[in-house]
């Protein structure tokens, strides 16, 4: 599997986002007027707008390198949202193949992430060191077989899964070393 690219982490800028999910899909009407729903789609669609504004030189041209590297919206990244971004003590589902999967919850909605870091395991509420496990695109496995009745929990900070869907990118010179992005559509990449 190739390696997914992570945006890069620029503290101190001024951005705004919004973040949204949809379906796709219709609501058919029956000949005797019930509804029914036809998706195909298991998870959401989750749309985040971001905005940067009052980019440095050096900012400017980490954002547009950054593109440049994933040669249009085709290419998946890991994308750090500044705000939802944390898991606290969460109990992790286990894997068909004995693994334990990071997830992201929003209320009842249960979601796998692929990447996650400053990861503490817990197993039956005693933190584990990080050489009893290793972790792979979200997946947590242990080097030595859990119990059936085994909890494990963690707390760990995950990244979104996106792409840039429009392909292109547009950055606005207001004046001399004063920089700011139009809206960038992110979705997530299933």
């Amino acid at each position: 599997m190739a390696t997914i690219a992570t945006w890069p982490v620029m503290s101190g800028i001024e951005m705004h986002s919004y973040k949204g999910m949809s379906y796709d899909g219709d609501i058919v009407s029956t000949g005797s007027g019930k509804k029914r729903s036809n998706t195909n789609q298991l998870l959401p669609k989750w749309n985040i707008e971001i905005k940067f504004g009052i980019l440095s030189e050096e900012n400017y041209k980490t954002i547009l390198g950054f593109f440049a590297t994933l040669k249009g919206g085709n290419t998946p990244f890991f994308w750090l949202d500044p705000d939802d971004n944390t898991e606290t003590g969460v109990q992790l589902p286990q894997n068909t193949d004995g693994s334990y999967r990071c997830v992201m919850k929003w209320g009842g909605h249960v979601e796998a992430v692929d990447k996650v870091d400053q990861l503490k395991v817990y197993v039956n509420g005693t933190l584990q060191a990080s050489s009893k496990y290793t972790v792979a695109n979200g997946a947590i496995t242990f080097k030595t077989a859990l119990a059936s009745s085994a909890v494990v929990t963690a707390s760990y900070r995950y990244y979104w899964k996106v792409h840039i869907p429009a392909k292109k990118i547009k950055m606005e010179h207001v004046f001399t070393n004063f920089k700011k992005t139009n809206t960038l559509n992110l979705e997530t990449w299933r």
